[in-house]
């Protein structure tokens, strides 16, 4: 293939299917955590405040279930977390460029 060639390649990498085992009903750890919150949160207000409480404490209960529940690029949300706060972490020590420009192989 010429350099100046205008037509894409196909990929010649194919990765496997994520593994989707489930630690309680199919779900993942991560979602399995972040349901038992929503319980415990709901239960709590219930409880304690009553009717008004289980509406206030929708600020913390609805975002949980929703990361839970919504699906981004094929994964849960809630599972997007370890990624983020990998990358952050990686982006506050510095590590997310190259110090030299790497070569071709």
């Amino acid at each position: 293939m010429t350099a100046s060639s205008s037509s894409v390649e196909p990929a010649t990498v194919r990765f496997g299917r994520q593994s989707t085992r489930g630690v309680l009903l199919g779900f993942s750890l991560l979602r399995v955590v972040a349901l038992g919150l929503v319980v415990i949160v709901v239960v709590a207000a219930l409880t304690i405040a009553g009717e008004t409480g289980f509406v206030l404490s929708g600020l913390l209960w609805v975002p949980l279930l929703a990361s839970a529940m919504v699906s981004v690029q094929g994964r849960p949300a809630i599972e997007w977390v370890p990624v983020a706060g990998h990358y952050w972490a990686r982006k506050h020590a510095g590590q997310t460029e190259f110090r030299s420009k790497p070569s071709k192989p």
